[in-house]
């Protein structure tokens, strides 16, 4: 067994299709954590990164992040860490090309050229590697219609999901028009830097917190304009497409079978599902599987910086149309609190959601915020949810009022400085003590 930052600590891996790596890690943990009379099991699962040591590294730092909370908040309990290993990608922006969005048409052809051979081995549809190797040879050409058309094609066969996956793609997600839009469309709707707005008054979601409510406009560090950088804007669509349904096919299939086994080897333990970027749709879908006429699965459920709708929880967000994990709150798969960060200085979940809104049709500049039909949960926190109540994410000597039942949104701007700063004391202060409402 090993430790970080004193938490035993194990691992269970899975594969692009959901599949245990090692069926054999799982029978350790369940093992152990007998063992060791474990009440309260945190699952983490790391979001878009490029290997397996990049997540391994985003879990111990989380571990670090909560060591002293806990030794606050949940002296009595004795408490573990699950770490979720999945094969993600990370998408481009404009922090990992020289100049950024002043880069040029010839960077901007270089780092699509780049971007393309980065993503070798990160979709799942069989010959994929060799449609995005033709696709990079079309890239000289792509100021060709003719060529945008062969080069949008061939994106979306490398990004077909296998009947058996059921993609889960919905409407708010807004990720359905890479498969119906014209190539004409695409490129020119994307021909252009997008522009947001932050929020007028700190801490306000919804419509207060919108553009139009006064908010400065700002850009999100995205990509230059020209057809370079909008075949950029698209392939990071396309990624975001399939990162998406993967990480909801691994929390369905893969983690939810395994939390299941650990909750039957051990009743009594508490399981508290925490989500970075990707991964909190993950956490969010193993939550969702389970039955509506059973134990939950979850005691809390942590979303950092998640990356899904913000109208992932939502009642009518559209006349008759609920989000996707609607039943996460209502009936109800989660026992305790559930929490969301949130922030504008999320530039990664605000790029792909006003990417999406630009794809659409949509030109103003305060696209993907929180009055838009498409917008993060990582940016603006759970829109159109009853169950939600708007606060802040506070110092480290912060108590808060946690109550089962409800979810908070913790707006974040002044500890969360981009998508992946996650693993602050601050962070880990308030999950304790959404954990200790648990009992």
């Amino acid at each position: 067994m090993a430790e970080q930052s004193r938490f035993p600590y194990f691992e269970v891996q899975f594969d692009k299709q959901g599949k245990l790596v090692d069926k054999a890690q799982v029978d350790a943990a369940a093992k152990e954590v007998d063992r060791l009379g474990i009440t309260d099991l945190i699952v983490f699962s790391h979001g878009w990164n490029n290997d397996m040591d990049e997540a391994r590294g985003h879990g111990k730092r989380f571990a670090a992040a909560m060591r002293d909370a806990t030794d606050r908040h949940l002296a009595d309990r004795k408490t573990a860490i699950l770490a979720v290993l999945w094969p993600s990608k990370k998408f481009a922006d404009a922090q990992l090309i020289p100049g950024g969005a002043a880069a040029g048409q010839a960077a901007d052809q270089a780092a699509l050229l780049a971007q393309l051979d980065a993503l070798k081995g990160a979709f799942t549809a069989r010959g994929a590697d060799a449609r995005l190797k033709e696709a990079r040879k079309l890239v000289p050409r792509l100021a060709s219609p003719k060529v945008q058309a062969e080069f949008l094609e061939l994106l979306r066969a490398a990004a077909k999901q296998p009947k058996a996956a059921k993609p889960d793609d919905t409407p708010e997600e807004g990720t359905e028009p890479i498969f119906d839009i014209t190539a004409e469309e695409a490129f020119k709707n994307l021909d252009r830097p997008i522009t947001a707005r932050r929020r007028s008054t700190p801490g306000a979601g919804g419509a207060a917190g919108a553009a139009g409510a006064g908010g400065a406009a700002f850009n999100l560090g995205d990509l230059g304009r020209g057809v370079f950088s909008a075949g950029r804007r698209l392939l990071n669509l396309t990624t975001y497409y399939q990162m998406k349904e993967r990480a909801g096919l691994v929390g369905r299939v893969g983690l939810h079978p395994v939390l299941q086994r650990l909750r039957r080897d051990r009743p009594s333990m508490r399981l508290h599902l925490v989500g970075h970027s990707f991964g909190a749709r993950l956490v969010t879908a193993a939550a969702s599987a389970a039955p509506s006429d059973g134990d939950a699965t979850a005691s809390t459920l942590i979303l950092l910086q998640g990356a899904f709708s913000h109208h992932g929880f939502a009642k009518d967000y559209e006349p008759g149309k609920h989000g996707l994990f609607r039943q996460v709150v209502s009936p109800g798969r989660v026992n305790g609190p559930i929490l969301i960060s949130h922030t504008d200085n999320d530039t990664a979940v605000g790029i792909n959601y006003a990417i999406v809104s630009r794809l659409a049709g949509q030109q103003a500049a305060g696209v993907g915020d929180a009055n838009d039909l498409y917008g993060g949960i990582g940016r603006n926190g759970a829109v159109k949810t009853p169950e939600a109540t708007f606060g802040t994410l506070g110092p480290t000597k912060t108590k808060y009022s946690f109550k089962r039942g409800t979810v908070y949104n913790l707006q974040a701007d002044a500890f969360i400085a981009d998508h992946g700063d996650v693993h602050s004391p601050e962070v880990g202060n308030a999950l304790a003590q959404a954990i200790a409402t648990t009992g």
